[in-house]
């Protein structure tokens, strides 16, 4: 069995991880300001920060081993913050299925939360 949560989310991009939307993983949290992103799909290609190639200039200062990031604010940590309703089918719940989270991609790290619960890192 398998539900395929692809397709439009809501979505609020932060420049550092420290300025996304606090509380956001609670139910009763408001997200109707924030924007939509297709998932899978990608920040920046979607109008958020900006695209980062290994077929353009680096941003970083390449003096290996050592990596500085060449943008002008040194704790930009650019973050996104995806919110997305769904219900799990009716039969799974009556058969007593365990019900997984398989999260196919995701660049750097991923925190998951369902309904104010931490599923995981």
């Amino acid at each position: 069995r398998y539900l395929d949560l692809n397709g439009e989310w809501r979505f609020a991009w932060s420049p550092k991880a420290g300025e996304a939307p606090a509380g956001f993983e609670e139910p009763g949290f408001d997200d109707s300001q924030w924007g939509r992103m297709p998932v899978p799909g990608n920040w920046e290609l979607n109008g958020h920060g900006f695209p980062i190639y290994t077929n353009v200039i680096y941003t970083f200062a390449t003096d290996p081993p050592n990596i500085k990031y060449r943008g002008n604010d040194k704790d930009y940590n650019p973050t996104g913050t995806y919110r997305r309703d769904f219900e799990v089918p009716t039969s799974w719940r009556e058969q007593g299925l365990d019900v997984f989270l398989h999260i196919g991609a995701v660049c750097c790290t991923c925190h998951a939360w369902l309904n104010g619960h931490e599923l995981g890192f």
